[in-house]
């Protein structure tokens, strides 16, 4: 399966890549993304690219660099040891800026059907 992914494959450069998903495992879900928030600040200071050497920025900020955090998706599948959630299930998960991923289970968060995915992706 391709998702389209958001990428800065260098400093101040933004594309989309289409890339491989990586394979479920047993515990995992297989999402597609529904709302996600970019932050205007870690994932444009990431953008810019301006770093002091010696910096948690320096030092984890390396590209090509896949930005995103905050994420609310849909699953599409599940492993077949998931017992918390099935397919059709929104949640919240702390994830890039992907058209399509696979998240552990232990990473989601069930969104209350009340709550907005606009909202909910705040929840980071």
């Amino acid at each position: 399966m391709k998702s389209l992914n958001f990428m800065y494959p260098e400093a101040r450069k933004v594309e989309i890549w289409e890339q491989d998903v990586a394979p479920m495992g047993e515990n995992d879900v297989l999402c597609q993304a529904e709302t996600s928030l970019m932050s205007v600040g870690t994932e444009i200071i990431c953008l810019r690219g301006i770093f002091d050497p010696g910096t948690n920025w320096y030092d984890w900020v390396k590209y090509p660099f896949t930005p995103g955090y905050s994420m609310v998706a849909k699953i599409l599948e599940t492993g077949k040891n998931v017992t918390k959630f099935k397919a059709g299930d929104r949640v919240f998960v702390p994830a890039k800026h992907h058209q399509y991923f696979v998240a552990s289970e232990d990473r989601l968060d069930p969104i209350p059907e009340e709550i907005s995915s606009e909202e909910a992706a705040w929840t980071e």
